[in-house]
């Protein structure tokens, strides 16, 4: 049994297809790894969500930002709302292809398959955690199981209750060790979990920077694999979200797998059981910009 991991596919159908040929994969006896954000900015994300819905065990998902904006759009009567309040917008591609994907027949079918998914893919016996953007450097391996679990609860019972507050998350950035309520303390552990990237020494995280580490100069926050962190260094973190660093890591463990496909790059995989990286090019002609 071999495990692959691959970074995040936008909706690049095609670089997907292409990279899943280069590798060999076998459902019947591999493990396809996902880092989420499967879907939008790419052409064909309706395509790329049932390729991978149709794996069944033989892929492990956690779920990514966009995913979780997907699915409160859904909730939040897209074709009657959000189209119609954001059509001058200048930037209204993202828009249009998520627009496409609720045309599509299964689309409520794929909704409430990605509602099942998890924030968090752990093995404890490859000492492998699997997240979207990261861990908080100051939660305990037991904290990070039990905050992942309390958002999947949320997301699988609550609906249009929960995705109507969907919008507040960017004001969720302070860390507290008790907060007002659970809601709070969710909204917080979210971006952590799909969004983060920058944190402060006292925990609060940065959600406006998204440069490469190695030319950021400011020293009052850092990336956060670059703190102390309380979980085992034994345990290797897989994460996507952040393609400015395009695949590249110097610390130890830590497995960065955006190399930006959806950005004109490459998309990529690495083989767990040697750590041998393949990779696609991009097919996109006209390049999006950051």
């Amino acid at each position: 049994m071999t495990n692959y991991f691959i970074g995040d596919i936008h909706g690049c159908y095609r670089e997907l297809m292409e990279l899943i040929d280069k590798i060999d994969f076998d459902p019947i006896s591999d493990t396809l790894w996902i880092t989420g954000d499967m879907l939008s900015r790419g052409p064909e994300s309706v395509r790329v969500l049932r390729y991978i819905k149709s794996l069944g065990d033989s892929s492990k998902i956690v779920l990514g930002n966009h995913e979780l904006s997907m699915i409160n759009l859904f909730y939040n009567n897209f074709k009657k709302k959000f189209f119609a309040e954001n059509e001058k917008k200048e930037n209204i591609r993202n828009n249009i292809d998520v627009q496409r994907m609720f045309l599509e027949n299964d689309i409520e079918d794929l909704v409430i398959w990605l509602k099942s998914q998890p924030i968090l893919q752990i093995d404890s016996e490859k000492k492998i955690i699997m997240v979207h953007a990261g861990i908080h450097p100051y939660w305990s391996l037991q904290d990070v199981i039990s905050y992942a679990r309390d958002i999947e609860n949320f997301i699988r019972i609550e609906e249009a209750e929960f995705f109507e507050k969907f919008i507040q998350l960017n004001r969720s950035y302070r860390w507290k060790k008790k907060y007002f309520n659970n809601f709070e303390k969710i909204k917080f552990n979210i971006n952590v979990f799909t969004r983060m990237r920058y944190c402060y020494k006292n925990g609060n995280l940065n959600m406006n920077i998204k440069d490469d580490y190695q030319v950021s100069k400011c020293k009052s926050f850092k990336p956060w694999f670059l703190f102390d962190r309380k979980i085992d260094r034994r345990y290797s973190i897989v994460f996507g979200h952040w393609s400015s660093l395009n695949g590249k890591c110097s610390q130890k463990n830590i497995y960065p797998m955006d190399t930006g496909c959806c950005w004109g790059r490459r998309l990529t995989a690495l083989r767990w059981e040697d750590k041998r990286y393949f990779d696609v090019p991009c097919m996109v002609r006209k390049i999006q910009q950051f």
